[in-house]
């Protein structure tokens, strides 16, 4: 049985340590009671806190010794995450216009690599996007942008890029495909630094309130 504890105290858990899930859904419920998140986890002196992003761990807890959590306000953990995707956008920028440089010139490997780390990046800044809905829940038609559209139809337009970029793809046209990168999706992501900032007055607002 491993020592556990939570923010330097003993955590008591009876639950199944063979499996990370029990243990992690009970820190969250103790620590969400204080409107509090995981920020770290390590396990006896190893940094795991990848697992609750899905990695995995070659060891259950009942084959370590001291377990440690350390947690954050949840506020400052999203507006950690906040900070971060707003620096990586013009980094994802560059990556998008690279694959519709490559489309443009046939580079086929090129091409595939850059696609395939734009939709990542994309993939990205939706996780955080729908990790911050879950914690504030809040309405994707009330939330207004600068350019007076609401966050709602900016992932209504995402969607109806991605069907449009598809399409393409599916019929090899790398032009058009090239042309709705460069037109339609870097604007859009572009975008998403302002659905961010609005993420953060609701945050503000949250954190007034609490």
């Amino acid at each position: 049985m491993p020592e556990i504890y939570l923010d330097g105290e003993p955590f008591q858990f009876n639950g199944n340590l063979e499996k990370w899930d029990e243990l992690l859904q009970a820190i969250y419920a103790e620590a969400g009671k204080h409107l509090r998140g995981i920020a770290k986890i390590t396990a006896d002196g190893e940094d795991i806190t990848s697992i609750i992003s899905g990695t995995q761990f070659d060891k259950t807890p009942d084959k370590i010794s001291k377990i440690e959590i350390t947690t954050r306000k949840i506020s400052e953990i999203a507006e950690s995450g906040i900070d971060n995707v707003k620096k990586f956008i013009p980094d994802l920028i560059k990556i998008l216009n690279g694959a519709a440089e490559f489309l443009r010139t046939g580079e086929t490997e090129k091409k595939n690599q850059a696609i395939n780390g734009g939709l990542e990046g994309i993939k990205l800044i939706i996780t955080l996007f729908i990790n911050l809905h879950n914690l504030y829940k809040f309405d994707l038609n009330k939330l207004t942008l600068s350019d007076g559209t609401t966050v709602a139809e900016k992932f209504q337009n995402l969607n109806k890029i991605f069907e449009t970029f598809n399409n393409a793809q599916q019929r090899r046209d790398d032009v058009e495909a090239a042309d709705i990168i460069e037109y339609e999706l870097i604007p859009l992501i572009e975008s998403f630094s302002d659905v961010f900032e609005q993420i953060r007055k609701v945050i503000e607002e949250n954190k007034s309130v609490n």
